[in-house]
């Protein structure tokens, strides 16, 4: 070393660049409206339905067309052993036509056309310092912006107009956050982190009957004159955090507990405007979270068991407004709480093959606790009632067999069972609104070859079993019967 020369110390970076372009396009029919049999529904728009739920009569089919496009970029910069960069971008477009053919008639009550187009980026910037011996911390920024043009068209047979619902959405929101995970003593982990989030949204649209027979009820029937338009703008802002704990008596036991809130910001719903009181936005909506669990974990078996309590304030849900208009408002309290539990087991495995099975089951109890709303009689049927959408359990089984058969060629094939429990997706459930248990058995068929693609064969619901994802009185949607297919993956 020449005298007078200074060692420096050594500072390594790296950096890593990934960027993957992806792409889909959907044509198809949209799945369609059915009615119940003739038997029990005497309505004069009953087409003569039989008891064959597979079996449609109404005269239109609405086909859809749906372009996904989008890159995701990822940047990861790491300065010395323990310092890392993560700066992920993502941005995303997205154009859609479909349409809902009314309540499943020949001569249906009404039907919708919609139009949709939307352009998202986001960007978030995450800087990861594991350099404390037993404490790892993550700061961030996050920001999206989202643009969504939106337009419907509905063609009402009994009130007779055709009417246009244009709307146009701007939405901007930017978070910072940070977390720290410390390591108090071997058997002993604390974590806790803060997110202060920030939203601002605006919203335009409006409502142009066009009455094209000269013989619309628009105005009577909802009591405002078409056309008019509306202009909205809000800025919102929520602090949530997390803390947790980890325990580890044992070398294969882990118990946890976490707490937590959450927060889902203020928002408008243009599916539809037909009076001024629906085009208000509806305020945020916080969650207040406990979950408590055991995982026990060795060679050939995980065992896991949950349990958690969570509540909700400012509840969303969509509701009968002042004037028997349908529209997303607040509407009251909330609580979901239950038990869910999982095994996942190897039963064999060798040098060219191997035997999984995993089973998980959820148990929720769900409750609205309180119902907002002028109309008595809505509240008193809805208070007590289980949230939308929430079976009394689920059960969930799949068993993998996989085998490599060398040189490339590898086999997967994969039998899932799913069991959901009755359920409504909609608050004041009613006997003709409570869609019945089902359960899907599928099977499909994975096959990697040396030759850069992949190739797979599918079956799903095996049994052809009916069920209804959907059911509002006489009116539901029918589930798929059974399907197979074949599809490839192409690597270059």
């Amino acid at each position: 070393m020449p005298a007078g020369s200074r060692s420096r110390p050594r500072f390594l970076t790296r950096t890593q660049l990934s960027l993957r372009l992806f792409g889909s396009r959907n044509r198809g029919e949209t799945q369609p409206h059915d009615r119940i049999e003739r038997s029990r529904d005497s309505s004069i728009f009953n087409a003569g339905e039989d008891s064959n739920s597979c079996r449609f009569f109404p005269t239109r089919y609405v086909r859809h067309s749906i372009d996904i496009y989008g890159e995701t970029g990822r940047l990861q910069q790491a300065f010395g052993d323990n310092v890392e960069l993560t700066v992920p971008v993502n941005i995303q477009w997205a154009d859609q036509t479909s349409g809902s053919n009314g309540d499943g008639t020949p001569d249906p009550q009404f039907q919708f056309d919609f139009t949709e187009s939307l352009r998202q980026a986001s960007v978030e910037a995450r800087l990861s310092d594991r350099s404390g011996a037993k404490v790892d911390r993550v700061v961030g920024l996050f920001h999206i912006d989202d643009k969504i043009a939106f337009a419907s068209l509905w063609t009402s047979f009994a009130v007779r107009p055709i009417s246009i619902f244009p709307y146009r959405q701007t939405r901007r929101s930017s978070a910072a956050f940070g977390q720290l995970d410390a390591e108090v003593a071997s058997w002993l982990r604390l974590m806790g982190g803060l997110r202060d989030t920030r939203d601002h949204a605006s919203f335009d649209g409006a409502n142009i009957d066009l009455n094209p027979w000269g013989i619309s009820t628009f105005t009577g029937r909802f009591g405002t004159t078409s056309p008019f338009a509306w202009s909205g703008r809000f800025a919102d802002d929520d602090v949530s955090g997390r803390v947790s704990s980890q325990l580890k008596p044992t070398e294969t036991l882990r118990l946890f507990a976490s707490a937590g809130t959450g927060y889902r910001g203020r928002g408008f719903d243009g599916t539809s405007m037909f009076t001024i009181e629906e085009t208000l936005p509806f305020t945020s909506g916080h969650v207040r979270a406990l979950e408590a669990g055991v995982r026990d974990t060795n060679s050939w078996l995980r065992l896991t068991r949950d349990a958690f309590d969570d509540r909700f304030r400012d509840l969303k849900a969509t509701t009968r407004l002042s004037n028997d208009t349908n529209g997303r408002a607040n509407v009251g309290r909330a609580l979901s709480r239950g038990v869910e539990g999982s095994v996942a087991a190897r039963l064999f495995r060798g040098e060219t093959e191997s035997l999984d099975v995993n089973v998980g089951a959820t148990f929720p109890d769900t409750e609205i606790l309180s119902f907002i709303f002028n109309h008595v009689a809505d509240v008193t049927s809805t208070v007590g009632d289980r949230l939308p959408g929430a079976p009394r359990w689920t059960l969930n089984a799949a068993v993998d067999a996989t085998m490599d058969h060398g040189r490339g060629w590898r086999g997967r094939t994969r039998f899932t069972l799913a069991y959901r429990g009755e359920e409504s997706k909609r608050r004041n459930a009613q006997p003709n609104t409570i869609s019945p248990g089902q359960t899907l058995l599928n099977l499909r068929h994975d096959l990697t070859t040396p030759a850069g693609f992949d190739v797979d064969a599918h079956g799903r619901n095996l049994t052809n079993g009916i069920s209804f994802p959907e059911r509002n009185g006489a009116v539901r949607l029918v589930g798929a019967p059974r399907t197979s297919g074949v599809g490839a993956v192409v690597s270059f």
